[in-house]
C-alpha cells in the first residue's frame, strides 16, 4: 500500500466516524484570524504540531505561512503575496518571523542548490525532462 493509499484509508475513516469535534470547530471558525495574526516560519516538518502549541496559537486564530528557512526573497515572491492577502482581505494586524535552532537553511547555498537540482533532473531526464 502507498502513502497516498494509507492516507486516503484514515480520511475516509475520518469522514466515516464524522468527527464532531471537527465539525463542531469548523462551523465556529472562520478565514479571518480571530488573533489578527500571520506567521511566517519554516516548513521543517520537526515544528508540525509545535509551534502553534508553543505559542498558544489554536486553530483560526492566526495564518501560518511555511517556506523554507522563513526566507522571503523578493518583493513579489509567495510570502509577500500571502502576507498581502493576510493584511489587506483577512484583517491581520501583526506579523511574526519566526526562525528556529539547526534550520537546514542555515548551510543553503544557490551554488549546492543548483548542483543538486542539475544532477537530480539529469538522472531523472527521461521521466520528466522535455
Amino acid at each position: 500500500m502507498s502513502l497516498l493509499d494509507d492516507i486516503l484509508a484514515h480520511n475516509r475513516e475520518y469522514v466515516e466516524d464524522q468527527n464532531t469535534g471537527y465539525v463542531e470547530t469548523d462551523t465556529k471558525c472562520s478565514k479571518m484570524p480571530s488573533r489578527e495574526m500571520a506567521i511566517v516560519t519554516c516548513m521543517d516538518t520537526r515544528l508540525v504540531n509545535f509551534l502553534e502549541d508553543s505559542m498558544d496559537i489554536g486553530r483560526g486564530e492566526a495564518k501560518i505561512v511555511k517556506t523554507a528557512g522563513n526566507c522571503i526573497t523578493g518583493p513579489f515572491d509567495g510570502v509577500v503575496r500571502s502576507l498581502l492577502v493576510c493584511i489587506y482581505e483577512l484583517g491581520v494586524n501583526e506579523i511574526f518571523i519566526i526562525g528556529h535552532h539547526e534550520c537546514g537553511m542555515a548551510n543553503y547555498s544557490k551554488r549546492s542548490n543548483r548542483k543538486n537540482v542539475g544532477s537530480w533532473y539529469c538522472t531523472r531526464s527521461d521521466s520528466y525532462g522535455p
